[in-house]
């Protein structure tokens, strides 16, 4: 498991977290589902079963 400790964050500050990250690529900035199924792919090497 890898932890990070945040400082100075806008949103987490002074904390560690273990979770994801990412952003919207320019093509999936009106299909949000589309930027969370990419990013848990590509950060998680997870694939969703819905």
């Amino acid at each position: 498991m890898l932890l990070l400790f945040r400082q100075h964050g806008s949103v987490v500050s002074d904390t560690w977290v273990g979770s994801a990250g990412g952003h919207f690529e320019e093509n999936e900035l009106n299909t949000p589902k589309a930027c969370v199924l990419r990013e848990l792919k590509e950060e998680l090497g997870m694939l969703p079963i819905w």
